[in-house]
């Protein structure tokens, strides 16, 4: 080739790479509407400025075609075309998250819906990882959209949506699934776990119910289907959507589990909970007036009285098969049992008037941190801490797990309410947060019948035992 012809050669590779880059892009995907075409548009613009720099050049004989004004040109071109490649790669990758997100997204509530649900599942399946899923169907709604119309019905469903998604955890996912249907991955739930979350859903939509313009009624019937080896993400879906069906049939407020013929009924949960704290502030005034009337007695009797009525109303919010309650003496130094009742006939290894110093105890940091705590299992504690005696004695009793609370009334510290089970991994957060709702009541009452007692003791009219 002669040095007259290069220019030419050099001109003709870059046409015809230009031509071949045309028609790849003409035929591919790539050449429908999306961030694609920026890159063909930005190699073409990158190839043209290529050319009109390389004709002043060329037109100059005494500049060969490798000369620095031939290369600075091209080395330009190919920059702007890898520049635009990696943006554009880039942006289409955000919007293929964006669109995914999008496609697994009720549009409605802005839940998850039916295919992002079915994908963790299979995911949970896959990990091996425990898990429910608790099925919820409105009950009746169309009463809500007949009464307020399908607009106002569309933002009730809304806040149903976030009042379902706000009662799991953080690692939760909430989906509606239909019309006027939610669902709830709850990982490394149980069967008591998921009972205690569908009480609180029943609790949220009867709150919601009661708000509207019109106080319409809105309960849920609840289908409950926990992980079984071999069956497929969809084939849990369909049981729990089938579970939820038997407990319409049932009635609103009910509860059925796939793998179990039993339905439950959950309608007086909500209302269990309203008469706790009724019962606990009826108590607490009472005491209050038989304190003024210098009734130290009658004070002492009302806790019994108290603690007695709990035992038997709180079964349908916090599990349990023993409820202990201690109370803190000698300026918080002794921890001494006042109250205990258990479920089972064994004897109990820890009843009225058993003492312990709280003096390197791990109640200590239980008082330091004001929240309850969850033993799941006692005896791998028990492991760690085999010194502990009250552990000790539990454990010999058959207490497998634990939720201790402590009793505060402001800053001072009372004691603690023990709920303790004798199956392990019994209690999770959810319980915990159910017994704060009502822990400032019960440890008012508490309080009010230990000064009572303590009066007694002082008086010497009982024995401190």
């Amino acid at each position: 080739m002669t040095e007259s012809t290069e220019p030419i050669a050099a001109l003709a590779a870059v046409a015809a790479l230009l031509a071949t880059l045309f028609f790849l892009f003409r035929s591919l995907p790539w050449s429908r509407p999306g961030p694609w075409r920026r890159i063909w548009a930005l190699a073409a613009l990158g190839a043209l400025l290529f050319i009109v720099a390389e004709v002043p050049a060329l037109l100059d004989p005494a500049q060969p075609v490798g000369a620095l004004a031939h290369q600075m040109a091209l080395f330009g071109a190919i920059l702007a075309s890898l520049a635009g490649f990696v943006a554009t790669y880039f942006e289409s990758r955000r919007g293929a998250e964006r669109e995914r997100a999008l496609a697994q997204t009720d549009p409605l509530t802005a839940l998850r819906n039916r295919g992002a649900l079915q994908a963790r599942v299979a995911q949970a399946l896959e990990g091996r990882e425990p898990f429910a899923v608790l099925w919820v169907d409105l009950d009746a709604f169309h009463l809500v959209n007949d009464a307020l119309g399908s607009e106002a019905g569309d933002a009730v469903l809304r806040r149903a949506g976030q009042a379902i998604g706000g009662v799991g955890r953080s690692v939760d996912l909430a989906a509606r699934v239909g019309g006027d249907a939610f669902a709830l991955f709850l990982g490394s739930a149980e069967a008591p776990a998921v009972r205690l979350v569908a009480a609180r859903v029943l609790s949220e939509l009867a709150a919601i119910g009661a708000s509207l313009p019109q106080a319409q009624p809105l309960s849920a019937s609840f289908g409950a289907a926990l992980r079984v080896d071999g069956q497929t993400a969809r084939q849990i879906l369909e049981a729990a959507e089938a579970a939820v069906a038997r407990a319409s049939g049932s009635g609103g407020g009910h509860l059925a589990y796939a793998e179990e013929a039993i339905v439950v009924r959950l309608a007086g949960a909500p209302i269990v909970r309203t008469r706790i704290v009724a019962s606990v502030g009826d108590v607490a005034r009472f005491l209050e007036t038989a304190s003024a009337r210098e009734d130290a007695a009658g004070a002492s009797r009302s806790l019994d009285d108290l603690l007695a009525n709990l035992w038997y109303e709180m079964r349908d919010v916090i599990p349990y098969d023993r409820i202990g309650i201690a109370l803190l003496e000698d300026k918080g130094r002794i921890l001494r049992a006042r109250w205990a009742r258990a479920a089972y006939p064994e004897r109990l290894r820890i009843s009225h008037g058993y003492s312990a110093p709280m003096a390197g105890s791990s109640l200590e940091e239980v008082l330091r941190r004001r929240k309850p705590r969850i033993i799941s299992d006692l005896s791998d504690y028990l492991a760690l801490k085999p010194e502990s005696m009250p552990t000790r004695l539990m454990v010999e009793e058959g207490v497998r797990s634990s939720l201790t609370c402590p009793l505060l009334v402001g800053d001072a510290a009372v004691g603690f309410m023990f709920f303790s089970s004798r199956e392990p991994n019994t209690y999770d957060q959810l319980h915990a947060d159910t017994f704060e709702h009502i822990a400032t009541l019960v440890s008012a009452a508490v309080a009010r019948g230990a000064v009572g007692h303590a009066e007694l003791v002082a008086s010497g009219r009982v024995a401190h035992t």
